[in-house]
């Protein structure tokens, strides 16, 4: 049996967190960049990752309020949630760094979205079952979104 160490709201706020996180690097790649093409893909990009974060948000309003077992909602809460949140990466943003190339700032982007898919994917193994559908649809908006960087890559590089 798998023991559950996260409640669904929480994998939810971390979706949150995440999109948030994405919509700052898309917005940071539609700024640099003066390509018209590239712009409107990042732009696209942005906007979906505020929809998804909106549509997470209202995930969130309607699951019941639940912490992980022994740890109170404090500041302790909160340090212990954005630790997980940070942990939960392998590729850690210096956007400055990324962005001064576009073809590295693509292969970051697609590394962002396929860490997020494994975080995720890997994460139902310890959530209740009775939440997978809930990340399963987080699952399918990542890959979406890598199969647009794909193609952006495949575009640039062709």
């Amino acid at each position: 049996m798998t023991q559950q160490l996260f409640y669904i709201n929480e994998v939810v706020s971390f979706a949150i967190e995440r999109e948030k996180e994405a919509f700052a690097l898309y917005e940071k790649l539609a700024e640099i960049t003066t390509e018209p093409k590239l712009q409107k893909v990042f732009h696209n990009l942005m906007h979906q990752e505020k929809k998804h974060q909106d549509f997470y948000q209202h995930m969130l309003e309607h699951l019941k309020p639940k912490q992980t077992p022994t740890v109170h909602r404090t500041d302790e809460y909160a340090a212990y949630m954005q630790e997980l949140i940070s942990s939960a990466r392998t590729v850690k943003p210096d956007l400055d760094k990324i962005t001064a190339n576009m073809d590295d700032a693509i292969v970051f982007a697609k590394a962002r979205e396929q860490d997020s898919i494994i975080f995720y994917v890997n994460l139902k193994n310890f959530i209740d079952p009775r939440g997978h559908d809930k990340i399963d649809t987080i699952i399918a908006e990542e890959a979406r979104h890598l199969a647009i960087l794909t193609k952006l890559q495949q575009d640039l590089r062709h």
